[in-house]
């Protein structure tokens, strides 16, 4: 059976498997970019927001990026099929993350230990850099 709401996604050097869907499960918690798995919880009264509740698109997420600059770690950057969002709570809420890009394919996110800019790559329209002040 399959589901039309499964994405892959590459945080670091792990690939997951996550199945978005309106079941229970839902990501409450990125610890890093790097290679630890998002923390799930489950409510079996309450399932979790959906994609037009939350603000995130309903496409494939092609990476995940918390910034190290929130010690609340809920910051964390979505690169999408429909380009880059941004939510500060956790993932609660979602928005298009607006820097003059193009909403198009976004494949990868880097951003550096010192969280001083967010370098993204997209499909087709070049690699673009966003330094974020100090």
């Amino acid at each position: 059976m399959k589901s039309p709401n499964r994405f892959l996604i590459s945080i670091g050097a792990v690939a997951l498997f996550l199945a978005f869907a309106l079941m229970p499960a839902k990501i409450t918690r990125v610890e890093s970019a790097g290679a630890q798995e998002p923390k799930k919880e489950q409510d079996d009264q309450e399932p979790g927001p959906t994609a037009a509740q939350n603000g995130l698109p309903d496409a494939p997420v092609e990476k995940l990026a918390a910034d190290p600059n929130d010690p609340s770690r809920n910051t964390i950057f979505a690169a999408t099929d429909l380009g880059v969002y941004r939510t500060t709570d956790g993932g609660a809420h979602w928005s298009l993350f607006e820097s003059h890009l193009p909403q198009v394919r976004v494949t990868d996110l880097y951003l550096p230990p010192d969280g001083s800019f967010l370098r993204i790559a997209t499909y087709g329209r070049g690699v673009w850099e966003i330094r974020f002040r100090s």
